[in-house]
């Protein structure tokens, strides 16, 4: 009954692991398919609004401009007569601006004395007089200003022009003159705000149709995620059988032909014994991988000593470390009882440990340490095994992607030392189905350390 509910529970933790991964990728599929609708239609709000813009002031422009140059003109002609200041008759201001658009119109003399001033609204003098205290125009220069007036009249935007008097070619003043564009203004920010509107209601829009779009691209993709599990299963399950015949013949041909055979011959049918010994592990490393995808692994748990774990781990691996000259050391003081699947433990030890001896150069160190977290009361909570090692190290990039399937840091290195970028995805399969932790720390050219976290179940 245990075993059943063992497995109904892995059946249950598996289903909800595929279908994290199909959401994940499912809305991963719609920000990107409504993200790129959301940025179409906001380049083009800005491109519209940017384009009405340039030619409503462009417009403006010209038109206050000539409002000034004409003024400007008519002044100086004006001057040939009556000295500066003397004040402006009324009909020339009026035919320099035949549509009556002009807001007001100042002169300064040289002096910054304000000697002709006329405005629609008498109150605004003293705000316009402040915004322009520090312009000095430049010719067929303008600007925009705002105006924050009483509460009566509100917000006034003003499109802005000057020019330089002479008097007998010498500067004499300045001419300010400006026209009213807040109608403008304020159809240009209704028009956003609607256009902004129509925007983030395409976005929902845009939404709904990039889920939809989703879930059709999902179709395909869990189609082909269940063919490969389904091939990745059956032909590991298909290629055990050829390679433990092969194995076993390989066996009893040393054991019978191998005193007869030359140097070179046991020397192939040595090889021959590794690369099957290789395949065979490949296999079911992969056999692992499709059935815990598909919840067909098991866990048979029970009560066992870590620390005797490891150090049969560590003993088996020594010959292989002194061949290449590595310290290999085990740190674990203590017994420490562990609920869990004992072989799997031990799966998950050797994959880090082999990793550490492969990517450690000659007179390197690698060390495996077992302690024990403990909770306020002195109970033991948490098993940490910790392997070590002074190898070349992880990249940071890559050490959030390590984990994952037939994922290699680099492929040139991956070929020196061999692997298939497997193994710490099944490293990282027994921590979690352990309900534990696996996290590495790491430095290039200085080496790497992998942490395991398992709690303790009684």
């Amino acid at each position: 009954m245990k075993t059943k509910r063992i497995r109904r529970f892995r059946e249950r933790w598996m289903k909800r692991s595929r279908r994290d991964l199909f959401t994940r990728i499912r809305l991963r599929l719609t920000l990107t398919y409504s993200g790129m609708l959301i940025f179409i239609l906001l380049l083009f709000t800005l491109i519209v609004f940017g384009v009405l813009f340039m030619v409503i002031f462009k417009e403006q422009n010209s038109l206050v401009q000539a409002q000034a140059d004409a003024e400007v003109t008519r002044y100086q002609d004006l001057l040939q007569h009556v000295p500066f200041g003397g004040g402006q008759p009324p009909d020339v201001a009026e035919q320099a601006d035949p549509e009556g658009m002009r807001f007001f119109t100042y002169i300064v003399n040289a002096d910054g004395r304000l000697v002709y001033g006329e405005e629609r609204m008498p109150d605004v003098r003293s705000p316009l007089s402040l915004q322009l205290a520090d312009w000095v125009p430049e010719q067929g220069e303008n600007q925009l200003a705002t105006l924050h007036l009483p509460r009566r009249h509100g917000e006034l935007w003003l499109l802005l022009a000057g020019r330089a008097i002479y008097q007998n070619g010498q500067l004499a003043g300045v001419l300010y003159t400006g026209n009213d564009v807040s109608y403008y203004w304020e159809v240009l920010t209704s028009l956003a705000e609607v256009m902004l509107i129509l925007v983030a209601l395409f976005g929902i829009l845009s939404t709904v149709v990039g889920q939809r779009m989703a879930a059709r691209a999902m179709v395909p993709i869990k189609s082909s995620y269940l063919k490969q599990q389904q091939f990745v299963a059956d032909a590991s399950h298909e290629l055990r059988t050829p390679l433990a015949v092969l194995k076993s013949s390989i066996d009893v041909l040393d054991l019978e032909e191998g005193d007869r055979l030359s140097d070179v011959s046991q020397l192939v049918l040595a090889d021959m014994k590794d690369e099957v010994q290789s395949m065979s592990k490949l296999v079911a490393d992969l056999l692992t991988l499709a059935r815990s995808d598909s919840g067909g692994v098991d866990l048979y748990l029970q009560p066992f000593d870590l620390v005797s774990t490891a150090e049969q781990i560590v003993r088996l691996r020594q010959s292989l470390a002194q061949e290449k000259g590595i310290e290999l050391a085990l740190d674990a003081p203590s017994p420490l009882s562990l609920t869990g699947d004992q072989e799997r433990i031990k799966q998950l030890l050797a994959i880090l440990l082999d990793n550490a001896l492969a990517y450690t150069p000659s007179g390197g160190r690698v060390r495996v340490a077992v302690t024990a977290e403990h909770t306020s009361n002195g109970m033991v909570r948490t098993a940490v095994v910790c392997v070590e090692d002074t190898g070349i190290g992880i990249p940071l990039e890559d050490q959030e992607r390590i984990f994952e399937r037939f994922y290699r840091v680099e492929a040139a290195r991956t070929r020196a030392v061999g692997g298939t970028g497997i193994g710490l995805a099944i490293a990282r399969w027994i921590v979690e189905a352990h309900k534990g932790m696996i996290e590495v720390q790491s430095d290039p050219g200085t080496g790497s350390t992998f942490t395991v976290r398992l709690p303790v179940r009684k």
